[in-house]
């Protein structure tokens, strides 16, 4: 036999999951798969517009919208799709958004209007119809390599020197995958031609919430330059790089200066225009000036207390609800994050709001009413599945008004209350259903429905005496922001219909709404005085908002802040004081104003024809025409191909990568494969089935490779000079079902292992016979395996800009056991006058824990500290082979991979991260530099087989890294790290000593977060 065993250890190609990694992010598949849903298709001359029930309306207008922008916007890039631009509708999460998929001429919106305190109210449908489609027209037009070759991939895998006979190869050091991107689109660029759309065709206009962030830009010296603007996660426009060139050709002045010109007219204009508004600012006392999210304060009852939410990342979407004493200045957080406004009851013990909840049976995400007893300190729903926002409290503390949305409709509701609202005793639940097209809530499902009554209704719950539905609009009419007149007769609300709100009113009862203000302008946020009755609201009337005052009876409008950047959300108190959102230094504060009185108007002139301005945009989808639908048939995408470079262990393998997805992706297909001139190869292949509820998934792969060793004879019987060539090959399959339930991922598996390999012909000379003998080819397998393993991993990181470079706030977790099978080679014997393999049975148990916790660093802003506990347990003796390996880049960072192993392993880790630069702001070409982070960590640990934890024997390692975060093309994240790890003492395994000396890794990828579960794969 050669020195080469057949224990040999393989690490199979990672750039199969890194390259699936870039695919999910670019496909962005649903999460959750939602086989109850029933589509959809509805065909126009140019369009396919695909959609699940209780989306209708949307799905028709869409087709109207679309078909009607066509010619626009194709004539105005002159570029046609051969064919037909598929539109998919989805409604299964109260959500609003759309996406281009230009790559597979897709756009999937979400019916829910958009209601996002950054933006100005516009005809949501009419928006992101024609936003999405100048995407799909305008970046097909501008691929480099064509529609079926999105990018090509440069890749090095690196090792390390392994000093083990028994290992074909060492554990990977160096992982680069980088792309080359078929379009090289800045996002300025893309995104500003999205928004302005076509001349002859445009629903988005610089309104005055995109002025106000511009504005407060401009006078803070906050604008973003034009690198800044050129990437994903930035929300302004401009670029330089290959545009500079482009724009210097177009108009004869370079991008830079165009840049320049552009921030000086800004300037001057903001200059001039806020000359008066500067000389007479009113914006009271800071009561929460930091963070970029402080929103909808509202006043407790008697006055001392007022309640907001408040940002505690840097998203909008995780605000906390907290309650501030005025006199004391201490603040409670009491639940989060909440998704909507919030209102006091009457007594001031309970505050009602909504958080985004998601619905077991189907993974949905919908809102749903909370209360909070600020008494019991406790938090308690009071409905389910209703898709309920906004609450506001009766004055008499029996009702609760809020909003109920469903395909793009919203309507009023009331919930009446009774004695069961002091939450003593729990009561039972009561249950409606909501009629998804007549946006009706109904007390049963007629009987001709019952039998499919999902194709037609949502059933929800409630806690209270009864509901009723104030309003029934289904011609798209918007109602955000319900509040009770001090009388309880009547609910006000802020309300749209194509552009801009206007504030109406309704019976508590129902009936016909009645507008208090409808001019051009934005009214907003409406709440009574609690002192007068005044109507208090949020307008634009100038250009900026500011809070204003109504008196019902003379109609006398009076101004009562004057602000630079924008003025929101009002709440009084008996005193006349006023408490409010402003927008200033790029972000939501709260302020308030003692005993607020009224300016003089001349003293907000900062556009004093503002209103005249305003775009006159024709648009009426108030009636929408039901075209023929028929159910929806799979369809995929062509065949997508990236050819890809590979440089592995010295050898130059080119290769390419194939995929075709489902239009709901509901299927995927991802596979490649690479070979080098000794045709050893890499082949892998993805398929995925997301029809059930949980994912159905099968993986297969296929490796090989050529060694080439000396013979060897220990016992000194023969001699040779022959080469022995050992050619290995390893296959894998795997099936497996995967999904999510409570926020945790899990996945139940099946594989299957087969490893087989060839010693090639060679000779030797036997020393008793005097002879040379050749002996032949032998082929066998020395392991044939099944496993069955079931996995649990839930990762919460609170959302913040630099939570992929250094979380700070939140947990990964990860176990997962396994019931392994294995026959694996113990010899050969020769009975029958042939070669037969012997094998040994390992029967075992495995199991994994991995959990690592971010924590921020008490004192500092961007610091984090990190412990990890790796650990693992098999619970029968077995051949080292099936071992845990504790070393090198997923291990104990100070040792070689197969230096550490044994049947139990536990490694501890701690991680002391900080920033270097957050704003790099460099560019190289179309590489884009962010940020740069450097971190030091020390780990302790070891593996062994037999007793307990000798931590005599425990090995541990010092080192440090650094961390860089990049975008290269605009649009793909680039991560790149470089760690050394230092062992502080040597070890010893299988006769080899491992000295203490420098260990270095190198990656470039798209995370930093490398798990053992997520990127590698060990082939044996």
């Amino acid at each position: 036999m050669t020195k080469q065993s057949p224990r040999n250890k393989k690490i199979a190609s990672l750039l199969s999951v890194v390259c699936n990694d870039w695919l999910g992010k670019s496909s962005v598949p649903e999460e959750n798969n939602h086989p109850e849903l029933y589509w959809q298709t509805i065909e126009t001359e140019h369009f396919i517009v695909t959609y699940h029930q209780g989306t209708t309306r949307t799905a028709n207008l869409v087709a109207k919208i679309a078909e009607e922008i066509y010619p626009h916007i194709t004539g105005l890039y002159r570029y046609r799709p051969k064919n037909k631009t598929e539109f998919i509708i989805r409604d299964t999460d109260d959500y609003a958004n759309g996406g281009a998929y230009f790559y597979d001429n897709k756009v999937e919106i979400y019916s829910e209007n958009l209601d996002y305190i950054l933006r100005g109210t516009h005809n949501w449908l009419r928006d992101v119809v024609t936003h999405e489609y100048s995407h799909i027209i305008s970046l097909r037009k501008a691929l480099k390599f064509g529609a079926h070759v999105p990018a090509g991939w440069f890749q090095v895998f690196g090792y390390e020197k392994e000093r083990r006979e028994d290992v074909v190869r060492g554990f990977p050091n160096v992982l680069v995958s980088y792309p080359v991107s078929g379009i090289n689109i800045p996002v300025w660029f893309a995104e500003g031609t999205a928004q302005f759309q076509s001349p002859s065709k445009r629903f988005d206009y610089r309104d005055s919430h995109r002025e106000m962030i511009l504005r407060d830009r401009t006078v803070t010296g906050k604008l973003l330059d034009l690198k800044q603007m050129s990437v994903f996660g930035k929300n302004s426009i401009g670029n330089e790089s290959s545009y500079n060139q482009a724009l210097k050709k177009v108009s004869g002045v370079p991008a830079d200066s165009i840049y320049r010109m552009w921030q000086h007219n800004l300037e001057e204009t903001y200059s001039g225009r806020l000359q008066v508004v500067n000389k007479h600012l009113k914006i009271g006392k800071a009561l929460q000036d930091k963070g970029i999210g402080n929103i909808y304060p509202v006043y407790s009852p008697d006055g001392k207390k007022v309640a907001y939410l408040e940002s505690r990342s840097d998203y909008l979407s995780m605000n906390v609800l907290v309650v501030k004493d005025l006199k004391t200045g201490k603040k409670r957080a009491l639940a989060g994050p909440v998704a909507s406004s919030i209102s006091w009851s009457p007594d001031g013990r309970y505050l009602v709001y909504a958080r985004q909840t998601e619905v077991p049976s189907t993974g949905s995400t919908y809102r749903d009413l909370y209360i909070y007893d600020l008494k019991r300190r406790k938090e308690f729903r009071i409905t389910r599945v209703l898709r309920a926002t906004n609450p506001d409290w009766s004055h008499d503390g029996k009702q609760i008004a809020f909003v109920i949305e469903n395909d793009g409709q919203t309507n009023l509701f009331v919930l009446e209350l009774d004695e069961m609202i002091r939450l003593k005793n729990k009561e039972s639940w009561q249950t409606r259903y909501y009629e998804l097209d007549a946006h009706r809530l109904v007390q049963q499902v007629p009987p001709e429905r019952k039998a499919h009554w999902q194709l037609f209704y949502r059933k929800t719950k409630f806690w209270g005496k009864a509901i009723r539905q104030v309003t029934c609009f289904t011609d798209g009419r918007q109602v955000y922001h319900p509040r009770w007149s001090l009388d309880d007769k009547n609910i006000v609300f802020d309300t749209s219909i194509k552009f801009a709100r206007d504030i109406a009113q309704v019976d508590s009862h129902g009936g016909e709404i009645q507008f208090i203000l409808n001019r051009r302008c934005d009214e907003r946020y409406p709440i009574f005085n609690p002192k007068d009755g005044e109507l208090y609201f949020a307008c634009d009337k100038t250009g900026i908002f500011n809070i204003y005052s109504y008196n019902l009876k003379t109609g006398e409008v009076k101004p009562h802040t004057n602000v630079v950047g924008g003025a929101f959300m009002p709440t009084l108190n008996n005193k006349g004081d006023l408490i409010y959102s402003l927008y200033q230094n790029q972000g939501y504060k709260i302020f308030q104003i003692r005993r607020v009185n009224e300016l003089p108007p001349e003293y907000l002139a900062y556009d004093t024809n503002y209103e005249a301005k305003i775009p006159q945009i024709q648009a009426d989808d108030r009636e929408v025409q039901a075209l023929p639908a028929k159910p929806y048939h799979r369809t995929f995408s062509p065949l997508g191909f990236m050819p890809r470079l590979l440089i592995d262990y010295g050898t130059v393998k080119p290769g390419f990568y194939v995929y075709s997805n489902e239009l709901l992706d509901k299927m995927l297909f991802f596979g490649g494969m690479d070979v080098n001139k000794d045709r050893e190869y890499n082949i892998f292949t993805l398929f995925e089935f997301r029809q059930l509820k949980p994912t159905v998934y099968l993986e297969f792969y296929n490796q090989t490779a050529k060694i080439v060793d000396d013979y060897s004879d220990p016992e000194g019987f023969t001699v040779s000079n022959d080469k022995v060539k050992v050619d290995f090959n390893l296959m894998e399959a795997d099936l497996g079902l995967r999904g999510t339930f409570r926020r945790f991922h899990w996945k139940l598996n099946y594989a299957y292992s087969w490893y087989r390999a060839k010693i090639g012909t060679h000779s030797y000379f036997v020393l008793a016979d005097q002879k040379t003998e050749i002996f032949p080819t032998i082929r066998y397998s020395y392991l044939r395996g099944h496993s069955a393993s079931f996995s649990l991993k839930r990762k919460e990181v609170l959302p913040e800009v630099d939570r992929s470079i250094n979380p700070r706030y939140g947990y990964y977790f990860f176990l997962k056991y396994t019931r392994d099978w294995n026959r694996f080679l113990s010899g050969f014997n020769t009975n029958g006058g042939d070669l037969n393999e012997e094998y040994q049975k390992y029967y075992f148990n495995k199991f994994e824990l991995d959990f690592e916790r971010y924590l921020p660093v008490p004192a500092t802003r961007h610091h984090s500290l990190s412990l990890r506990f790796q650990g693992g347990y098999i619970d029968q003796s077995v051949d080292d082979f099936f071992h845990f390996f504790a070393g090198s880049l997923i291990g104990l960072k100070g040792y070689p991979f197969y230096s550490i192993e044994g049947r139990k392993m536990a490694i501890g880790t701690a991680t002391y991260r900080f920033p270097l630069a957050r704003n790099l702001n460099f560019k190289i070409f179309s590489w884009y530099l962010d940020k740069i982070y450097l971190g030091t960590f020390y780990q302790y640990g070891d593996a062994w087989s037999e007793g307990s934890p000798d931590f005599k024997n425990f090995k541990s390692d010092v080192g440090f890294q650094v961390r860089l975060e990049t975008y290269s093309w605009y649009m793909f994240p680039t991560r790149i790290f470089f760690e050394a790890a230092y062992p502080l003492k040597e070890n010893r395994n299988k006769n080899i000593e491992y000295k203490q000396e420098w260990k270095f890794y190198l990656g470039i990828l798209f995370d930093f977060d490398l798990r053992f579960d997520k990127v590698l794969r060990k082939f044996k």
